[in-house]
């Protein structure tokens, strides 16, 4: 009996837990005086039998509960006992005057109402309700002894009335006083908890951001020297090893982003609604794991809707979360073959479209029970309701589920055939348009695309090029041999000459034999390639998508489409740019990157360095740092702002930063930046920048095709 207070009182169990074993403590209290009472005034047998029936009934639950601990279980058989069973047979086979048994039926609804929530509390009132009102019919009108409780009351039916109105309502002051005090006992705690949990995700917060920077810092430093230097003209067996130390390090760069999106599983999600562009998110997600596939056997497929609207209002973090964890984790489920990324939508009406995204890969399937115990938990019991996944598949879907539940979406699990290995999964979200939509589409062509020949190496990369052609409604011509495309290359009819990296390498001699522009010349490559001396001036990436397609017929470069030495596709002679950062190597880095565009390049290693310099000299661009000693980057940008001078006033100032963590961009246009580049410094995004902020005049497009 020690042990049982002992555990009731002090040790750290639910309070639901709690409830029961207290419930039945004072039911089997209650069940033994009854029993006494039967037996002091000499009631019939069967009354005394049953209450002392009741009081081992209630105490073997107790034992039950104190052994086995699961209360879920153990509730739902006590009340299917006690209010479907006992009490309606108790009621309708009593051959005495029983009008107290509809007192004790209100404990059951009681019991119903403490114990149980949502559907299951309705259905079993519904079920209480219906067999209460058949046990009173029965009992008081259709039964052999309908007639007996009708008969005038004795001393003893008076006993047993008056111990039923106080027990009844005894045991529901009880459990009421008890459930509200353990409730407020229960709220502190989870206000404590609540706080707690901010603290520690303050905590973490700041902590992933310094991890975000001191690791992204250096990266920045490694992929812009090797850009640098892959964008040079160096010997081809210094390309090569620059070329393993940029894929290594976009690599690394890729599990970087993929721990600081797993470090929020836990974290408290928000809705956070923007304008954004989808061609940018999906060409980050393409290229991280085009570069984490690279030395594997697993070829990386990517089908995108060329009619998809670029321009959408949504949270574009979430939707990328949700994509890159799914992503992930076909990474890690494939070993060979392939994975596919299907991107598409639904019209819902002039304003709204239904997103979808399917992920579907050829590694090996998933163990189906702990999906569908992810997915659909209602189908299992109560037990496997508190379900914890112990593997790192289940638990990123069970994260992507919570992500997909706030976004208002679906998630959910592709079957597959009994022959076909691999997972696949559908994820849908609602995104609103411009009212109506003016904007540009994945697939969009400013320019007639003219003719193109394509020679490929295999008969897939056949497949994607010529459907997204038919998609994009571009005319071309198929080579089925070397002779036939070094015959038709050198018609130099086409606007583009698609061919193969293994052709290209096989042919190449041979093609320059042929009198072929080489200008016109696109090799289908993958990641980083590093080509050195190569007469041909573009190389296409897999995977091939709508996007790359769209971006090399409108002549707009990124880590898709790259020339085989890549100078830019702007220059902007006469323009100032100012890079404040502390590190050294960074600031480097940075004007490497910027004096192929012809601008006039000066560097500060502090915010206050920066401010003489602003001073002293005309500056058209500012690219400013956020973490740096003294002044970080948001002080810096308050003292500019401070400055007594038009000029200065409307200088576009954009933060340099390797933070990336969940609403870093959010914080700095809060913080009154003009915009946002993450580092390392990519080239596609850096010259957005500054085609959008750089001097009209000064603004010059390089395009040699």
């Amino acid at each position: 009996m020690d042990k049982l207070f002992s555990r009731i009182f002090k040790e750290n169990i639910s309070v639901k837990e709690r409830l029961f074993y207290f419930s039945l403590l004072f039911c089997s209290f209650l069940s033994l005086l009854f029993a006494f009472l039967c037996t002091v005034f000499k009631m019939d047998y069967d009354t005394i039998i049953i209450g002392y029936l009741l009081t081992g009934v209630f105490a073997l639950f107790i034992v039950f509960e104190y052994f086995s601990q699961k209360t879920d279980r153990l509730v739902n058989i006590f009340l299917i006992l006690i209010d479907f069973v006992f009490f309606p047979l108790f009621f309708i086979f009593s051959k005495k005057n029983s009008a107290e048994m509809l007192i004790y039926l209100a404990i059951g609804f009681l019991l119903i109402l403490i114990f149980l929530r949502g559907p299951k509390r309705i259905v079993y009132l519904s079920i209480l309700g219906a067999i209460d009102l058949f046990s009173i019919i029965y009992t008081f009108w259709l039964g052999p002894n309908a007639l007996s409780h009708y008969m005038g009351l004795n001393f003893n039916d008076y006993i047993r009335l008056i111990f039923a109105v106080i027990a009844t309502s005894g045991y529901g002051v009880f459990i009421l006083t008890l459930r509200r005090k353990y409730a407020l006992i229960e709220l502190k705690e989870h206000a404590n908890e609540g706080l707690k949990v901010e603290q520690v995700n303050f905590a973490k917060d700041m902590f992933m951001v310094n991890v975000s920077h001191e690791i992204r810092t250096p990266l920045n430093a490694i992929i812009g020297t090797s850009d640098y230097l892959l964008d040079s003209d160096v010997s081809p067996d210094i390309k090569e090893m620059v070329s393993s130390i940029s894929n290594s390090s976009h690599a690394l760069l890729s599990i970087t982003s993929d721990l600081l999106d797993f470090s929020r599983v836990n974290s408290e999600l928000s809705l956070e609604v923007e304008r954004y562009d989808i061609v940018e998110m999906l060409e980050d997600i393409i290229n991280q794991f085009n570069v984490r596939l690279l030395d594997s056997f697993v070829n990386f497929y990517v089908d995108i809707n060329p009619k998809l609207p670029t321009t959408i209002y949504g949270d574009k973090d979430k939707i990328r979360q949700v994509l890159v964890t799914l992503l992930s984790n076909a990474v890690k489920n494939t070993k060979e073959d392939h994975i596919n990324l299907k991107v598409d939508f639904e019209n819902i009406n002039e304003d709204k479209i239904y997103l979808t995204f399917e992920v579907e890969d050829t590694g090996k399937r998933l163990d189906e029970e702990k999906i569908n115990r992810v997915f659909y938990p209602r189908e299992f019991s109560d037990d496997d309701h508190e379900y914890v996944p112990d593997d790192d598949i289940s638990i990123n879907l069970l994260y992507c589920l919570k992500i997909t539940g706030l976004l208002k979406g679906r998630l959910i699990p592709k079957e597959k055939t009994n022959d076909v290995e691999g997972s696949s999964f559908l994820f849908e979200v609602e995104q609103d348009l411009d009212r109506p939509y003016r904007g540009i589409y994945c697939g969009t062509l400013f320019n007639d695309p003219g003719r193109v020949l394509i020679y490929t190496d295999d008969n897939k990369d056949y497949f994607i090029i010529s459907k997204l052609f038919d998609q994009m409604k571009i005319s071309y011509v198929a080579a089925e041999s070397d002779e036939d495309f070094l015959t038709l290359s050198g018609l130099n009819t086409y606007e583009f000459v698609i061919i193969g990296n293994v052709r290209y390498n096989e042919i190449k001699d041979k093609m320059n034999d042929s009198g072929i522009n080489w200008n016109k010349v696109v090799v289908i490559g993958y990641a980083n390639p590093a080509y050195t001396g190569e007469p041909f001036k573009y190389s296409l990436l897999k995977p091939i998508t709508c996007l790359n397609v769209a971006a090399l017929f409108n002549k707009r470069l990124n880590n898709s489409v790259k020339k085989a030495f890549y100078k830019g596709t702007i220059t902007i002679p006469g323009a100032s740019i100012l890079i404040i950062d502390d590190n050294r190597t960074n600031l480097d880095v940075a004007e490497n990157l910027m004096s192929r565009y012809k601008a006039k390049i000066y560097k500060a290693a502090s915010g206050k360095e920066g401010l003489i310099c602003l001073s002293r000299e005309k500056i058209d661009i500012v690219f400013l740092d956020y973490m740096m000693p003294d002044m970080d980057g948001i002080d810096t940008l308050k003292e500019i702002r401070k400055i007594n001078d038009a000029r200065i006033a409307s200088l576009p100032v954009i933060a340099l930063t390797a933070n990336v963590v969940s609403g870093a961009r959010e914080m700095f246009m809060d913080a009154g930046f003009d915009a946002f580049l993450s580092k390392p410094i990519e080239i596609d995004k850096l010259e957005r920048l500054l085609i959008e902020y750089a001097p009209v005049d000064c603004l010059k497009y390089d395009f040699d095709v």
